[in-house]
């Protein structure tokens, strides 16, 4: 069985290269999404952001602590400020874009084996440098369990 007959591929976030942190955070809130591939416009595959790393970018470094004392409410009031901050700034500095991908055509142990040892939830699955679905946990479970 290939990824081409489990993947998903109207469930798939996207959001293009250049677009804001409010932007990716908009569609993060709207659509429960964990993560975002991000595509240019003319829908080539470029990388993925993840949630985590938008908050990851917000929190403040241990300089920034130290600066501000060591108070809870002194902390989170910096890292409330570096998020507003961000809200208009660019994604760009923070997709990964490298990722690990996989193609139609690719056996789902593949993923499966990827998505397992590197405790990933879903994999891009990209055909000619174009994103055109994403395959996760959960297709693969529904694959191999009602497979005919």
């Amino acid at each position: 069985m290939n990824i081409e007959e489990v993947y998903n591929t109207t469930s798939v976030h996207k959001i293009e290269m250049g677009a804001s942190y409010g932007d990716a955070v908009k569609i993060f809130r709207d659509t429960q999404a964990s993560d975002l591939m991000v595509v240019d416009a003319e829908d080539n595959f470029i990388g993925v952001l993840s949630e985590g790393d938008v908050i990851r970018k917000a929190l403040p470094d241990f300089q920034e602590l130290l600066s501000h004392g060591e108070s809870l409410s002194s902390n989170l009031d910096i890292f409330i400020d570096k998020g507003k901050d961000m809200r208009n700034t660019k994604i760009d500095d923070i997709v990964i874009k490298a990722p690990i991908t996989v193609t139609p055509s690719q056996p789902i142990i593949k993923a499966a084996t990827i998505m397992t040892s590197k405790q990933i939830r879903r994999l891009p699955v990209i055909k000619d440098n174009k994103l055109v679905g994403v395959v996760s946990r959960s297709d693969i479970c529904h694959g191999i369990i009602d497979a005919a």
